[in-house]
Parts: structure tokens; C-alpha cells; sequence
């Protein structure tokens, strides 16, 4: 097994965000990107585990009349590359968190709300959904998703999952949304609460982030007419000056 991972530190001299891979015992990690002035973020590796969707942070020319001294911009996009870090493509200016659809032909990520950069990871405004063969994106039906983010996609193909920050009627909670429709549940109705929501391969076991200091898992029904959550437990725990 190997994990993928986002790590900040020095590269050629300068300090930023690149993309490593390592065995899952911690050994062999190896920098899949290597790009000192652009900052990698948010892996998710494809079911079948051949490839990797990411954002990258990185400077773009200004549009003609909007010097501001440097002449350059920064612009959050959606990359997707091999395993091995090689084979970078492109998929969307502007855009953020993607993740891989459960066949591994499609990526599903969230256009960013302004024009101007920001870090705020809740700042987008829709959900499209991009098709690696063809190279079109389509936007989901629902026109509604708003400061959704750290979204996920079911193994069967049926559910988004997402936490979603003042938008849509919410606070803070973690929604699941339909593929192919309107449909949108809170889960907090089960008592998950906090954010980046992941749902295990075959579908059964569901993991999130309830605080920034601990991680909790539970079993997942996907086969009713909406999500049901059962059998929460906390699995990890750290003191308050580290984070998970």
C-alpha cells in the first residue's frame, strides 16, 4: 500500500506545499512534484490507484489592464497526473478540491466563488464534473451547491459527500447530495459533525473529521433512499498543537 500526501517544506531553497508518496510504514517517500514555486494540494488518488487529482497554487499573467505591480496573479487549479508524477494535465482554472468519480474516468471538483484568489477552502459556488476522455465538464443539476467543500464521491456512484461553511442554509455540517439529482441531506441528523468526509472502498464504513484534533469512523448505509450513519467512534486523538 502507498499513501499520497501534501507536505510543507523546503524545495531548492524555498518553502512550500509539494505532493509526496510513501509505503504506508512511513519509508520511501518521494516527491512527486518537485515544483518550488508552485504550491500542490488536496491528493486524492484514483480508486485503482493509477493516478491523482490535486490543486496546484501557481502564478498566472494578468489580463491586460490589471497590473498590480507584479504583473502576475495567483490562480488555484485542478491538476490530475500518474501515480508517479508524471502526465500532468489540466482541468480547470479557478477551481478547487476535486475527486476522483468511482470508475476512475472522471474527475468531480468545485469552481471557485470569486475571480480572485483565495485560500478560503468554503469560497466556491458549484460542483462540475469533468470527463477525462472526452475532456467536457458538466455541471450538477444542482444550481444550489454553495461554500461546499472537501467533497467525496461513493463508491457506487450515487452520492456526493461534502461539509458545507454559511452556505445553502447551513452553518458547519456534512452534507450528502445526489449525483443525478436535487436531493440534499444533512448528516448531523445522525450526529456527524465536522468535515472532510471520506467513504471507505466498498462503501460500508464512512470517516470524517469532527474537530482539527480528532478523526472518527462509522458505518454508512448507501442502499435506503437517503445515507444513514450508525455506530460513530472516535479513532484518533491528538493534543491541541498538532492537528489531524
Amino acid at each position: 500500500f502507498k499513501i499520497v500526501y501534501e507536505t510543507y517544506r523546503k524545495t531548492e531553497g524555498k518553502n512550500n506545499w509539494e505532493l509526496y508518496l510513501m509505503n504506508a510504514d512511513g519509508s520511501n517517500p518521494v516527491n512527486l512534484t518537485n515544483t518550488p514555486d508552485v504550491d500542490e494540494m488536496y491528493p486524492h488518488a484514483s480508486g485503482d490507484g493509477t493516478k491523482i487529482c490535486f490543486v496546484a497554487d501557481e502564478s498566472s499573467p494578468l489580463p491586460q489592464g490589471r497590473d498590480e505591480g507584479t504583473g502576475r496573479r495567483k490562480v488555484r487549479s485542478v491538476y490530475y497526473m500518474n501515480i508517479n508524477g508524471t502526465g500532468r494535465v489540466k482541468v480547470a482554472d479557478n477551481a478547487r478540491q476535486p475527486c476522483w468519480g468511482p470508475d476512475g474516468k472522471t474527475i468531480a471538483y468545485l469552481k471557485g466563488e470569486y475571480d480572485r484568489y483565495s485560500t478560503r477552502e468554503y469560497a466556491t459556488s458549484e460542483l462540475l464534473i469533468y470527463d477525462l476522455q472526452t475532456r467536457k465538464h458538466k455541471a450538477h443539476p444542482n444550481k444550489s451547491l454553495h461554500h461546499i467543500y472537501a467533497i467525496c464521491w461513493s463508491p457506487d456512484g450515487n452520492w456526493f459527500f461534502a461539509a458545507v461553511h454559511g452556505g445553502m442554509g447551513y452553518s458547519d455540517t456534512i452534507l450528502a447530495f445526489e449525483t443525478d439529482g436535487t436531493r440534499v441531506f444533512d448528516l448531523g441528523r445522525w450526529r456527524v459533525k465536522g468535515c472532510r468526509p471520506e467513504i471507505s472502498l466498498d462503501g460500508t464504513k464512512m470517516t470524517w473529521g469532527e474537530t482539527d484534533w480528532n478523526l472518527c469512523v462509522a458505518n454508512i448505509d448507501l442502499t435506503s433512499s437517503s445515507p444513514r450513519v450508525t455506530n460513530i467512534r472516535e479513532v484518533v486523538t491528538c493534543l491541541r498543537k498538532s492537528k489531524v
